[in-house]
């Protein structure tokens, strides 16, 4: 006699898995190995693509960074009391030389516009006045 088998699913006896079938265009590589005279230079390409988009992103660093240039922020001793005080002189920094740009340009166009007073006097001076009754 032939016994009959429960169709019962668990974690053991899982359903049988049907693949999707991709009828549109392949947009990922395939699988496989790729050796390493075709994939070094793709990294390193990526590499430099992934450089200009972050020089695009961040315009305050224009042209290249000097050899020399060591970042404070990044030492591991520099803690966040350091870095907010070190924020707090260069934003007072700012703030005096943006002030004392504006105080330079009012002092500048005083200047014009006593040049400019002191022009229309003169010329006023070098009119002949007519007497009135002559």
């Amino acid at each position: 006699m032939k016994q009959l088998k429960a169709n019962v699913r668990s974690e053991f006896n899982p359903p049988p898995v049907v693949g999707e079938v991709n009828n549109g265009p392949v947009l990922v590589e395939r699988g496989g190995y790729l050796p390493p005279h075709i994939l070094v230079p793709q990294m390193l390409a990526a590499g430099r693509r992934l450089g200009e988009h972050y020089d695009e992103l961040y315009d305050a660093m224009e042209g290249k960074i000097p050899d020399d240039y060591v970042n404070p922020l990044s030492d591991n001793e520099f803690d966040e009391i350091d870095k907010k005080t070190a924020y707090d002189l260069m934003e007072e920094k700012l703030l005096a030389r943006k002030k004392a740009v504006a105080d330079q340009n009012a002092k500048a166009e005083a200047e014009k516009l006593r040049a400019k007073i002191k022009a229309e006097l003169e010329s006023e001076k070098s009119v002949p006045v007519e007497e009135p009754g002559e």
